[in-house]
């Protein structure tokens, strides 16, 4: 079996169901959700892989060049899933060999799942727009949800690695995973600060430095400044060239005891400049916030009474 032909399999999650046309699979149609119609072969008459779909009729060859479920999918004519990766630009900091783009990209967007993918993440407040813009994603192997690692520099994405949110339906003791991407380990999902080395982001008047992604998305959702982080040794001696655009450095803290406190004040340390902290009251998390109460308006009020406006 050929990469491009593997890569669809597994996107769709077919399943084996004979050995017709050099192997046969079937499973939910992507056009038309009918559970049992979409049928797809390893070699048609034509000694290449093709579909077809006996509910809506919709049928291709995934070898010719702008098929319509290669372009549904993302993929290109070697099953890969695009990534800009400019070796060049980035060498010191991103590097191929350590990044698996198929995998992180075939979990995000994913039509097939968006169900799935919306009804968790609207849980915690985040829309459709935000959950396309950040590309939240699904992984069946892991029953897991996924949060995709981006680095945007000039105005261009790099996935550079994943956090798996786990249902606990294949290990219920797993809660995270984070997959390994790249040496980038430090702010994420943010236009607002730039990798090391490179240009400083524009002048802001605060930053709202997140423990989790899920919260940092939020706050942007709302209309905040604000970015995630996670925690490096390389990424710490960083940050003061990462933050020296920023006015007011406010690191929003996990409200959840003793680990909380410790991983606040280490980055506070590590940024060798003056910070505050502050800690969502009564729940860990602003998105825990959302969850219980369906309000955004708490949440707002909440960060009005530290002296966190809006953009």
């Amino acid at each position: 079996m050929n990469g491009i032909a593997s890569s669809v399999i597994d996107r769709l999650e077919l399943h084996y169901v004979g050995s017709n046309g050099g192997g046969n699979y079937a499973g939910p149609c992507p056009w038309c959700g009918g559970s049992d119609r979409f049928q797809f072969w390893l070699n048609d008459q034509k000694g290449a892989p093709g579909y077809w779909c006996r509910q809506c009729n919709k049928s291709g060859n995934i070898a010719r060049h702008g098929d319509p479920l290669m372009t549904m999918l993302n993929l290109n004519s070697e099953g890969q899933f695009p990534v800009y990766m400019e070796r060049n630009h980035i060498e010191e900091y991103v590097y191929q060999d350590y990044v698996n783009p198929t995998d992180i990209m075939s979990w995000c967007s994913n039509p097939v799942y968006y169900r799935r993918i919306y009804e968790y993440f609207s849980t915690f407040g985040l829309n459709n727009e935000t959950i396309k813009k950040y590309k939240l994603g699904w992984a069946p192997q892991h029953q897991a949800m996924v949060i995709p690692y981006i680095a945007r520099i000039d105005e261009k994405e790099y996935y550079v690695g994943a956090q798996l949110r786990h249902t606990g339906d294949v290990d219920p003791k797993k809660r995270y995973t984070s997959v390994k991407g790249s040496k980038i380990s430090g702010f994420t999902h943010t236009q607002l600060v730039s990798i090391p080395n490179f240009a400083p982001g524009p002048v802001l008047p605060y930053l709202l430095i997140c423990e989790s992604i899920k919260d940092a998305i939020l706050l942007d959702q709302m209309g905040y400044y604000a970015t995630a982080f996670r925690p490096s040794t390389y990424w710490y001696s960083k940050l003061r060239t990462c933050l020296c655009n920023i006015s007011n450095v406010v690191i929003v803290q996990d409200n959840d005891g003793q680990r909380g406190y410790e991983i606040a004040t280490k980055f506070q340390h590590e940024c060798k400049r003056q910070s505050i902290r502050i800690a969502c009251p009564n729940y860990k998390q602003p998105t825990d916030l959302y969850a219980a109460t369906r309000n955004y308006d708490l949440i707002e009020n909440w960060l009005d009474s530290v002296g966190v406006y809006k953009k």
